[in-house]
């Protein structure tokens, strides 16, 4: 029977995917498991980022009350009208998925996602670790 990976090597493989441009088979290589493996930890990881931690963690205005405020307070506060939040500059390359590629191509000339973007208050507000293309490795990872 296959010994369970343990929960800090599951984390230092899904930061460490995040952080790299190295394929999977390398990765694989550096932690002694399975290519499938690092794919499914990487999912494990993002899924619990969005489901566990980022409702914690990140407020969306959740009432039209909430979404006037915010809009208000960046008039006021910064002279920006009709702003609810900022994006931060910061793009996460991305192996797009075919079908949509042209939605993660970014003005630098490749694709990526933004994960950050700050409120009124210059706190983190909302996240998105998007894991549709990674959805879609692991289908092309199952037919192999």
């Amino acid at each position: 029977m296959r010994k369970a990976v343990l929960i800090e090597k599951r984390v230092v493989v899904a930061l460490y995917t995040l952080s790299s441009t190295a394929e999977f088979r390398t990765i694989a290589n550096l932690f002694g498991i399975d290519k499938s493996t690092v794919l499914e930890l990487l999912y494990d990881f993002v899924n619990v980022i969005n489901d566990v931690i980022l409702p914690q963690a990140i407020q969306y205005p959740t009432s039209l009350t909430g979404t006037t405020e915010m809009i208000n307070g960046f008039w006021q506060n910064w002279n920006y009208p009709q702003c609810i939040g900022v994006v931060d500059g910061c793009h996460i390359p991305i192996y797009p998925p075919s079908e949509y590629a042209s939605d993660y191509y970014n003005y630098k000339g490749w694709s990526s996602i933004i994960l950050l973007v700050s409120n009124l208050f210059i706190t983190l507000s909302f996240a998105s670790l998007e894991v549709f293309y990674l959805e879609r490795l692991l289908t092309m990872f199952s037919s192999v």
